[in-house]
């Protein structure tokens, strides 16, 4: 089923109790906020309509707050902020269920080197190699790192049966320098090995209970989901019973590029689906009102 396209968000705010927003590629570029993005915050704040954003950062909730801040979306526009980051450190901390107790400590991190810090006053310790660990901790990769420059380590902890952890497995990743490749070949590549990957963030169900209790009471069919990714924001969303919608910006300024007319990118954003699973709408970005001469 093709979406339906919109040209701001005010056409839809009436339909819905809450909306629970992606960051990067929706909110912001690393760098600015994207033009309407504040608006929408402010108006939504308005007419009482809560707002959850969510993530699939590498970096913690209270980092990702101070982002956001030093950006211009101060913490008094929106009522929470779920990163799959948190979310993935509260369950290694806690330990209470499988497969999380079932972890050692001794963690081999793929990442940059401040994607460290989520580990900082906890039992895990950083190990320089697959041969000497007890699972993986996979949080990111230089921009545009191919799954083939990874292969020796994948394969090495693939042999030894090694849990693969991640905060998030997205086609493409935002970041202040551009979009680039993903996790998600990476954690593809690993299953195809024989590897098992551990996944927390969208679009798996954990990330949509934490919104749950942050919009406790409300009904799932009246809550809006805004991204730029299919196979994180959307799937997650409507899997959870949300409705979903994509903005044109971010990861799909990348996904659909060349595809000028409205029926076109409806007619791909549907294309992208699987059985049960279908994008509500489609909005150029993150806007309140259409752009002048759009209609």
């Amino acid at each position: 089923m093709e979406p339906t396209y919109v040209g701001g968000l005010v056409e839809l705010a009436d339909a819905y109790d809450a909306f629970v927003i992606d960051q990067w590629g929706v909110i912001h570029d690393g760098t600015r906020l994207y033009p309407g993005a504040i608006r929408v915050f402010r108006l939504l704040r308005e007419i009482g309509k809560p707002v959850v954003i969510l993530t699939n950062s590498r970096k913690r909730t209270d980092i990702n707050i101070t982002r956001l801040s030093c950006l211009g979306l101060t913490r008094d526009l929106y009522d929470g902020l779920i990163s799959s980051a948190e979310l993935l450190r509260n369950l290694l901390v806690a330990r209470s269920a499988s497969p999380w107790k079932a972890l050692g400590d001794r963690v081999f991190v793929v990442g940059l080197p401040d994607d460290l810090a989520l580990l900082d006053g906890t039992r895990y310790r950083p190990v320089p190699n697959v041969e000497s660990c007890d699972f993986v901790l996979l949080l990111s990769t230089a921009n545009g790192a191919t799954a083939g420059a990874h292969d020796g380590w994948l394969r090495k902890a693939a042999a030894r049966c090694l849990p693969l952890v991640t905060s998030s497995a997205e086609l493409l990743t935002v970041n202040e320098v551009g979009v680039f490749t993903g996790l998600a070949g990476l954690v593809r590549r690993y299953r195809r090995y024989g590897g098992t990957v551990i996944t927390v963030g969208k679009p798996h169900s954990e990330v949509y209970r934490e919104c749950d209790m942050l919009l406790a009471g409300l009904d799932n069919t009246r809550i809006l989901a805004i991204g730029d990714q299919f196979e994180s924001d959307v799937v997650g969303a409507k899997q959870h019973g949300y409705h979903a919608a994509m903005v044109l910006t971010g990861a799909a300024s990348v996904t659909f590029q060349g595809v000028a007319d409205r029926r076109s990118i409806a007619a791909a954003i549907a294309g992208l689906g699987e059985p049960g699973v279908s994008c509500d709408f489609v909005l150029p970005s993150l806007q309140w009102s259409p752009a002048p001469g759009s209609r």
